[in-house]
């Protein structure tokens, strides 16, 4: 009898340590399924979304040069004017994707979409674009202005320096290229 009282601890301790080790085991093969799922993950978030394409079909091979666009701007009477350019994008909304601002010579151009229907990509900033849509001035209330301020994480004290209108050259794009 004694002898049992001896065994019988032996055995639960060795039971005891066998489902540890399976627990364990459990725990690294629960560990590598999930560092499978995120690698998976990150390569999903890794893929890139470029060329990007939105909005109507148009052809990107027939653009104004960048001379005409410059010209055109300076010469703008405000008549709404459609025209197909190239341009770099310097700034675009960081929560949707539904504005953004390009470039032409040194003029500053904000681009919304046609009946808001598409976006761009939210990492757009710094992507050669391809447009095609109307040019015109309009101007911006300090509602929209610091609304747009805010899409594009601008500081609290920015935002509260807007205090005027202004009237600005825009776009709305019926198609854009990125790339």
């Amino acid at each position: 009898m004694k002898k049992i009282l001896y065994v019988l601890p032996l055995v639960l301790l060795g039971i005891s340590c066998s489902n540890t080790e399976n627990q364990t085991q459990n725990t690294t093969e629960q560990a590598e399924h999930v560092e499978v799922a995120e690698a998976v993950e990150d390569e999903k978030a890794e893929e890139s979304v470029y060329p990007y394409f939105a909005g109507q079909e148009f052809d990107k091979n027939q653009l104004s040069s960048e001379e005409d666009v410059i010209e055109l701007i300076k010469s703008f009477d405000g008549n709404p004017k459609e025209i197909a350019f190239a341009s770099t994008i310097t700034e675009n909304c960081k929560k949707k994707g539904c504005w953004m601002n390009v470039t032409a010579g040194d003029q500053d151009i904000r681009v919304s979409f046609k009946d808001y229907d598409f976006f761009v990509p939210l990492d757009s900033k710094g992507h050669e674009t391809v447009l095609n849509g109307v040019l015109y001035y309009d101007t911006l209330s300090v509602e929209q202005l610091k609304h747009y301020a805010m899409d594009a994480n601008a500081s609290q004290d920015s935002i509260d320096k807007i205090t005027e209108p202004i009237i600005t050259l825009s776009y709305e794009a019926t198609g854009v290229y990125v790339n």
